[in-house]
């Protein structure tokens, strides 16, 4: 999974989406959909599962998931080598060592958790272990994605789409159903940005109409059958 050491990049945002930059423009008038980071935050799914786990200071330190952090040292073969930390707890001149809580190592292929120090297996919550698994592969996915798609340019009907239809109108890495961003989302009425870029021909399999559009920091694809045009008053 090449893809997997980027997940020591710590910080997600939906700046991390896929960014064009015009100078990969090739002979053809196409560009490569170019990306940088995560595109979702399994991180935080790695910290719920090591949070539910019942490594011995955690357990004894009552250490929450919202308190818990973690560092991502380096990668040996498919083990990832973590520190773990109660960042509740401010270390200082007088204690610099608080807060710290040891190292586990997390198996990306086997699914499995370590506490380094004693060697000992930790116990997880199923679910959660099945929830990170499922996050790392539909990274994955998406990446092999974005990788294979082209992007050429085109004149929108409008620079601006307002929001339709009802409920949440959610971003996607990529643009197919397959590559949805549960916790980033626009609602009816919010007014998007089109960047002007659209794919050459669609993802394998998904026959719906995408924009590659802005709101804010946030990028990505969203469902052109939730976004109707605005009309830009006369000058």
């Amino acid at each position: 999974m090449r893809f997997l050491t980027s997940i020591i990049c710590l910080n997600l945002s939906l700046a991390s989406f896929p960014s064009m930059a015009i100078d990969d423009v090739d002979d053809d008038g196409t560009m490569a959909a170019t990306y940088s980071g995560e595109l979702f935050d399994c991180r935080q799914e790695l910290i719920k599962l090591i949070a539910s786990s019942n490594h011995a200071l955690i357990r004894a330190e009552r250490v929450t998931t919202d308190k818990l952090d973690l560092f991502i040292d380096r990668r040996e073969g498919d083990k990832l080598m973590i520190q773990i930390s109660d960042k509740s707890q401010k270390q200082s001149n007088e204690s610099p060592g608080a807060g710290m809580l040891g190292w586990v190592s997390y198996d990306l292929k086997r699914n499995q958790l370590q506490d380094v120090s004693t060697n000992e297996a930790l116990i997880f919550s199923h679910s959660q272990g099945q929830r990170i698994q499922s996050c790392l592969k539909k990274e994955e996915k998406c990446h092999q994605i974005l990788n294979t798609i082209r992007l050429q340019a085109f004149i929108a009907q409008s620079p601006k789409w307002r929001v339709i239809g009802k409920g949440r109108a959610y971003f996607h890495a990529a643009p197919t159903e397959q590559c949805r961003h549960n916790n980033w989302f626009v609602v009816p009425g919010d007014i998007l940005q089109v960047n002007g870029m659209r794919v050459t021909k669609p993802v394998d399999g998904d026959n719906n109409g995408w924009l590659l559009v802005g709101y804010g920091d946030a990028h990505g694809w969203i469902n052109v059958n939730r976004l109707e045009p605005v009309d830009e008053p006369a000058e």
